[in-house]
């Protein structure tokens, strides 16, 4: 509700806000006319050509409310997709939960075994590679241990 009241006071600011316009480009067209009239001008061309500068500018206004309202638009959009972003998250974590509560079947309690073997021989096979090279670098220590005794026993 808090979003709806400021969207409609915003709404009632730029509504004053094109009403103000709207007066002040009217009152300028009256000023102009009175103008041409009491320095004896006929509209002619410099008429036209300051109702259109007062037009001119008109379409800036309402071209920069425009604007504006778009840009508003712009972030309310993007604050919504943000607040749909996050339900979905907490859609899909809420939907991993009841999975996770509901009891699981034969075949998915199969395939979480055979998940937990096949990690165990991984690990298995990673300890065994381990061991063996930890093995052949101990044998190349003894040989080198076995060739300095050797060296030490052969009278110089």
């Amino acid at each position: 509700m808090h979003e709806g009241k400021q969207r409609g006071e915003l709404q009632a600011t730029f509504n004053k806000y094109k009403l103000k316009n709207k007066v002040k480009f009217d009152q300028l067209r009256k000023e102009v006319t009175a103008y041409c009239s009491d320095h004896g001008y006929s509209i002619n061309d410099k008429e036209n050509n300051a109702l259109l500068l007062i037009r001119l500018a008109e379409t800036e206004a309402s071209l920069d409310a425009a604007c504006r309202e778009a840009e508003t638009l712009r972030k309310e959009m993007s604050r919504k997709q943000t607040q749909l972003n996050d339900q979905l998250i907490l859609i899909k974590n809420m939907e991993e939960q009841l999975r996770a509560s509901q009891p699981l079947s034969s075949v998915e309690i199969q395939e979480k075994k055979r998940a937990a073997q096949m990690i165990d021989i991984d690990r298995i096979q990673q300890q065994m590679l381990f061991k063996d090279e930890r093995i052949v670098e101990l044998n190349n220590v003894i040989l080198d241990k076995e060739r300095q005794i050797l060296d030490l026993q052969d009278p110089v």
